[in-house]
Parts: C-alpha cells; sequence; structure tokens
C-alpha cells in the first residue's frame, strides 16, 4: 500500500497527473481493511485516471467514487511467443493416454494455490459430487497447508500428480496435459493461468468473477459458477465431465 500513500502526495509536489494501476488484490483486499481503504480510496479521487484488469472493478470502483475515471485494461499475453511445439503436443497427448482409457478427465489447478484462488473449496467440491472417481487432477505449483492435509486425507479417492511451482514457459507443455483448468478463486483480477491455457485451447472451469466473467463464454469457451457457490461448483463440474471428448476439443 505503499504506492497509495505516496502517489498522491508526489503527484501533488511534481504538479504531474497521478495515475493509478489496479491488480485484482490491490482492491478486493484493501478495501476491507480499515487503514488501507482510506489510501485506495484517496487515491482514486485524487486520480487522473484508475485503470483496472477486470470489468466488475469499474463498477465497483464508481459505485465508490463516482467522480473517478476508471478504464477496464485486460490482461494480454503475445500469442506468437505461446505455442506448443508438435513434439510437446504429442508427449502431452502420450501422457493422457492411460488416463483416456480409464475414462478419465485431467482438470489442472495452477499457481499459488493460495485460500483466495478457491483450491480447498474446489477439492471439498469435487469430493460432494461424487465425481472424484472420473476425475485426475495435475496439480502445479503450492497448494496452502489445509488443501495439503485435504490431499493427504484423501489420497485413496483422489487420483492427483503434483509438480512444483515452475517458470511460465515450462506451463505449456502442462496446460496441453489438461482437459480443463479450473480457476474456482473467490475473488481476482485476469489471472496469467487463465489467458495463458484459453491461448492453447484449454476450457475453464472457474468462478464468476474478475478476468474469468470477462473472458470466458458459459457453455461454449468452459463453465462458470458464482464464487463459493458450492451448487453451482459441482453443477459446472457435472456438465464438464459429461461432454463427449469430441464436444471437449471443440
Amino acid at each position: 500500500y505503499l504506492p497509495l500513500i505516496g502517489g498522491p502526495v508526489l503527484a501533488s509536489w511534481l504538479q504531474l497527473p497521478l495515475v493509478v494501476l489496479i491488480r485484482g488484490n490491490d482492491f478486493d483486499e484493501a478495501i476491507f481493511v480499515p487503514k488501507r481503504r482510506a489510501y485506495l480510496l484517496e487515491a482514486f479521487q485524487r486520480a487522473a485516471a484508475v485503470c483496472v484488469v477486470s470489468e466488475d472493478k469499474v463498477h465497483k470502483i464508481q459505485r465508490l467514487t463516482p467522480e473517478a475515471h476508471v478504464t477496464w485494461i485486460t490482461n494480454g499475453i503475445e500469442l506468437e511467443e505461446w505455442e506448443l511445439l508438435p513434439s510437446e503436443r504429442a508427449r502431452a497427448e502420450e501422457w493422457k493416454r492411460p488416463f483416456k482409457e480409464r475414462s478419465l478427465t485431467v482438470i489442472g489447478l495452477f499457481g499459488h494455490l493460495k485460500s483466495k484462488k478457491g483450491g480447498l473449496f474446489f477439492l471439498k467440491c469435487l469430493l460432494q459430487s461424487g465425481l472424484q472417481e472420473q476425475v485426475h487432477l495435475l496439480l502445479v505449483g503450492e497448494p496452502g497447508t489445509a488443501m495439503l492435509e485435504l490431499l493427504e486425507e484423501e489420497a485413496q479417492a483422489l487420483s492427483v500428480t503434483r509438480f512444483p511451482f515452475l517458470d511460465r514457459y515450462e506451463l505449456l507443455p502442462l496446460y496441453a496435459r489438461c482437459d480443463f483448468v479450473a480457476l474456482p478463486s473467490f475473488y481476482d483480477g485476469t489471472p496469467n493461468v487463465l489467458l495463458e491455457s484459453m491461448a492453447l485451447g484449454v476450457p475453464t472451469i472457474g468462478s464468476r468473477c474478475g478476468g474469468m466473467a470477462d473472458l470466458v463464454e458459459h457453455g461454449e469457451t468452459g463453465y462458470l459458477f458464482d464464487p463459493g457457490d458450492p451448487h453451482g461448483c459441482r453443477e459446472s463440474l457435472y456438465r464438464a465431465l459429461h461432454l463427449s471428448p469430441e464436444e471437449v476439443d471443440s
């Protein structure tokens, strides 16, 4: 929050316009912390422009500070540099073959799987749905303590492959192993995992928040549910797992 304190002051002293750039966490956490909220709102009120990475932030900020000039500029990636080699795609298909033979759908969770990302929530929904026998989970990143404990407790019920946190370009062949990528965040901006997986044609099972609501077309490029809604999450899982392989690929 230090830039939020210093920005308005330095802009005034230098007599320059203040531009405030807001990611997901910058707003969603700070607005509910009394000390940080004051700095956040002052920055919005003093800013010549506020730029956000998801459309929902435009409405939330404007309703709090109607005088703010808010612009939605989504994240992006360079598609020409984000392509699989034919050999990588072939190895991914070879890795998936045993799971396809067992009629298992591979669902990936990527990144820092902390509480706000909803990884524990997603695992619980999967177990409650009774669909875990149809799923192989590919976990790439750093699960939180509670998520690790659940994985250990349900080791017999869940089929899982785990990788540590990896460099961005090391993720390319791992995305290709997935039939779906899960993004069950309680709140978010526009996560790189969403952009990277969609750019490779991998559909999403995600919450209807931040960039997921902006970019995923429900029933076409993925399935969405309201953040923290276990019934909606289980329904999205059910619908995803009952697609034919041809429907997933299309």
